[in-house]
This record gives C-alpha cells, structure tokens and sequence, in this order.
C-alpha cells in the first residue's frame, strides 16, 4: 500500500514538474523581442483559405516602434508590389497599374497581423513558451491570442531557434485552430542600421 502511495506521489510531483516548464516563459526570447530596434528578412509565405493555398515570397524591414517596409519578390506577376507603414501613415505601390494609394493609419500602428516581429508581439500581453523539434532544429515556441475579433487571425504561434534566438516560422491559425497564415524567415538580420529613406516610396 505505501508503494502504491508512493509512487502516486512521484507521478504526481512529476507532472507538476513538467508543467513547470511548459508554462514557464522563456526568458532569452522575451529578451529579444523587446530589445528588437530593427531587421530585414526574405520571407516564404503560405496563405491558407477556403479555395487552396497561396504562396509568395516578400522583402520585410522593419524599424521600431511604426515603420514597416513589405515588398513582394514573387509570384512574378506581383513582384515589386510595396506596402510601407510609416509615422501613422501607409503608402502602396502597385507595380501592374504604376499607381501609388496612401493615407492616415487610423489604429495605433501595429503590424502582428502582417507577420512581422515587433515589441508589441508580447509587451503587457499573456503568453507561453515550450521547447520542440521543428524541422531538426530544436526551437522555442511561442504562443499567444491575438487582440480584434477577426475569427481568422485568432492566435499567433512563432518559432524561434534555441541556438542562436531567431525566428524561424510565423503562424496564425483562427479561431477553430486551424492554420490560415505561416511565414519562413530567411537570411534574417536584425538591430542593423536602417535609414529612414526606405520607408519611403519615389515616384518619378
């Protein structure tokens, strides 16, 4: 019977003890997060919908707190498409119609949505970290519910490397949980001088 006990007891102390590190946050990835001034990636996006997937690949740059800088390198017919969000305002470039749209951002500026990394991700919000395998590379996972009401972009998962505490997937899934949004970054460098100058779209 005090086997019996026993080992009930261990079971029990052991469970606690791994929930223990599964809720508990990663501290190296939320100091990277919130010391993030700026980086430039190649990103490989996946957009899941109702009728198929879409795939295109995109230039991020980002500058803290409010500037952004998305240009599209693929699909062909799309290539040179740009989106910059700057200082409250936004501009879009079309490369098919050679138009330039532009106006005021009337939300405070925050950019989760589009897949990019910034301070606001996780500052004065809820989140947990576990550890995991994920394409041979151990990583830390991220995970978090995102602000709105859109049912499609209800909750935002990001791995990052363990090694050396990079992004490697962006994820979005809605409010069923299924997968709607996943961004590969490639080649990323961050807290680089970045001028001001590319957050700007010149038409001649």
């Amino acid at each position: 019977m005090k086997r019996q006990i026993s080992i009930i007891l261990i079971t029990i102390f052991t469970i606690f003890i791994i929930s223990c590190k599964i809720t508990k946050k990663d501290k190296s990835v939320e100091d990277f997060i919130l010391t993030l001034n700026s980086y430039k990636s190649e990103v490989e996006i996946e957009i899941y919908g109702n009728k198929g997937t879409s795939k295109y690949r995109q230039l991020q740059i980002y500058k803290s707190p409010d500037k952004v800088r998305i240009e599209t390198l693929e699909p062909e017919f799309l290539k040179g498409k740009v989106m910059i969000f700057n200082n409250g305002r936004f501009e879009i470039y079309h490369p098919l119609i050679n138009q330039k749209y532009e106006g005021d951002i009337k939300v405070e500026p925050t950019f989760i949505h589009l897949g990019i990394i910034q301070t606001s991700l996780i500052k004065n919000k809820e989140y947990t970290t576990t550890y995991t395998i994920l394409d041979g590379i151990e990583t830390i996972k991220l995970r978090l519910k995102l602000e709105g009401d859109n049912i499609y972009k209800n909750e935002a998962v990001v791995y990052f490397t363990k090694k050396d505490i990079r992004p490697l997937y962006f994820e979005i899934y809605d409010n069923s949980g299924t997968l709607r949004y996943r961004a590969k970054f490639i080649n990323f460098e961050c807290n680089k001088d970045i001028k001001d100058d590319v957050f700007t779209i010149g038409l001649n």
